[in-house]
């Protein structure tokens, strides 16, 4: 009657508890075993043992109570992992589905380590979400903070089409705005840019949480009647969207690191350091393919005069304004490098037109010298630019010996009255070296 299990012999203390369980968890823990030792030595154990249908019954019954409680443990684990509550116990073709998904998942997360910038991180995601979970209408949608704006960054969904207040305000972006997930399924009319079919299709729109705000919004359209299927996957696309986000975070982080070390803060122009990595990696693309290269070299003509009758705030404005104007009048695929002080480098890429360089020097050098640039006091000032200007190879076949002949042309500007374009010429530098 001290036994634990009197009062239900169909727990017999040796299946569950004993030196002889089926548990290896529960081994050894009978509160009888320091009394008897073993279990072969116990009353209880003597009395069911031998009864062969009986023990096995004993056994059958472990075994439940155990595959319950395993099954148990499994849905907390994956109630924890995937942050769902499906209100049931997970069936073994549930157990094994999820455990298939999390081998993917895990292999998805290595697969994202050590990507070198964002267009392969959309790549690994455009066949993870067409391959894995056959998904045919998606897309991404990337934040900028800074100017509240989105732009599409994978569109499968046609987004270009149909998202075009949104890209230009993504506060418009409900699921945006409130960082939780926007779906059609009970209210259509939810978001007024589902942009979907409602009586065939359903859409979805899940936020990604980059360093606690939204930086990207994942959005998918399925048929009606197979969304019981991916209302079942959603756990899961949100975990793969969870590994993405600080990957695409910190890629975003370095991206903005890496433009600060090679831009100047006033200008926003290229720095040299940005020029020296340039053109060594310009020099072995350039002898694959030989392109022609201009260079100007631009001096602000009498710009100490600035700084010292209306400070160096005024400077710095002006600097801004003339960096703008030369930005304004040259093509997006060109390169302007603050070089030093008021001193630009402007590389003209892939010219395929004779004095195309002297053509788009004279054309700066006007635009500067027709401006009206603004001064903190709220009066405005005009300047002059002197320009050199030099072709690769033509001119020189090393690039920064070309750049020095740029130079040159500058200076021989400056000297002969500056607000001029000088064109480089071989009767310029008669040194040996440069």
């Amino acid at each position: 009657k001290e036994c634990p299990v009197h009062q239900d012999p169909s727990r017999v203390c040796y299946l569950e508890t004993g030196d002889e369980a089926i548990s290896p968890k529960w081994r050894n823990t009978c509160v009888f075993l320091k009394k008897y030792a073993s279990c072969r030595t116990c009353p209880v154990y003597t009395l069911h043992h031998g009864d062969e249908l009986m023990e096995m019954r004993h056994v059958v019954n472990t075994s439940m109570r155990l595959w319950d409680n395993f099954l148990g443990d499994v849905g907390d684990l994956l109630t924890d992992v995937l942050r769902t509550n499906s209100g049931r116990m997970p069936t073994l073709d549930d157990i094994s589905l999820y455990l298939e998904e999390m081998a993917r998942l895990t292999t998805y997360s290595h697969d994202l380590q050590g990507v070198y910038d964002n267009e392969e991180v959309y790549r690994q995601m455009e066949w993870v979400f067409e391959k894995h979970f056959e998904l045919d209408a998606f897309g991404l949608m990337e934040v900028n903070a800074s100017d509240n704006r989105m732009r599409p960054v994978i569109d499968r969904i046609n987004l270009g089409q149909n998202h075009q207040e949104v890209f230009v305000n993504c506060d418009i972006c409900r699921a945006k705005r409130l960082a939780e997930p926007v779906l059609s399924v009970h209210n259509p009319v939810l978001c007024p840019n589902f942009s979907i079919n409602h009586d065939t299709t359903l859409r979805c729109c899940l936020p990604m949480v980059m360093g606690g705000r939204v930086g990207a919004v994942f959005t998918f359209a399925v048929p009606r009647d197979v969304w019981s299927r991916y209302r079942h996957d959603l756990p899961i696309i949100k975990k793969y969207l969870e590994e993405t986000a600080p990957v695409l975070s910190s890629l975003r982080l370095l991206k903005v690191s890496k433009e600060q070390a090679l831009r100047d803060p006033l200008t926003k122009c290229h720095n040299r350091r940005f020029m020296d990595e340039y053109l060594t990696q310009f020099e072995s693309l350039h002898q694959r393919s030989p392109k022609q290269v201009g260079f100007i070299m631009a001096d602000l003509d009498f710009f100490k005069m600035v700084n010292d009758e209306h400070g160096h705030l005024a400077g710095d404005m002006i600097l801004q304004q003339v960096a703008n104007i030369m930005r304004e009048n040259i093509r997006k695929s060109d390169l302007l490098i603050r070089y030093g002080g008021e001193e630009f480098l402007i590389m003209l890429l892939e010219l395929n037109q004779e004095g195309a360089t002297l053509e788009v020097a004279e054309k700066i050098r006007r635009a500067v010298e027709e401006a009206q640039l603004k001064l903190p006091s709220g009066g405005t000032i005009r300047k002059t630019l002197s320009l050199g200007a030099a072709e690769f190879p033509r001119d020189a076949n090393q690039l920064y010996k070309t750049i020095k002949y740029a130079d040159v042309a500058l200076y021989k500007a400056k000297s002969e009255g500056r607000n001029q374009v000088v064109v480089f010429n071989a009767e310029m530098w008669t040194e040996a070296g440069y």
